[in-house]
């Protein structure tokens, strides 16, 4: 299961994240390249706590229910955990876990 509170996801729509985010019941779907579309998104949610907190609440529940979600969660502490271990530096400071994740997968 995933920890925290329940947050409204605002993702854009591309790939298959239409599979997991539904737009206007769990988060927003953002066409690509839209910004002034995904602030006013953004703003119309941020005006309507209710509305954004029913939709992360929604989301919450997809999420611990969807397999490949609690799957994701577990690689991505395994990598933490593992690169951790590893001692990796970066101008002889410690990474911060997005940082260890980054390097560990290769992201720059």
């Amino acid at each position: 299961m995933i920890s925290g509170t329940a947050l409204t996801v605002i993702a854009v729509d591309a790939t298959c994240i239409h599979e997991i985010v539904h737009g206007q019941v769990n988060g927003i779907l953002a066409k690509p390249g839209d910004s002034k579309g995904t602030a006013d998104r953004i703003i119309t949610l941020l005006d309507n706590p209710t509305k954004a907190r029913m939709m992360g609440m929604a989301g919450r529940t997809f999420t611990e229910a969807h397999e490949t979600c609690s799957l994701h969660e577990k690689l991505y502490q395994e990598t933490v955990k593992r690169t951790q271990a590893q001692h990796v530096f970066k101008k002889r400071q410690r990474l911060d876990t997005w940082e260890l994740v980054k390097s560990r997968i290769g992201f720059k």
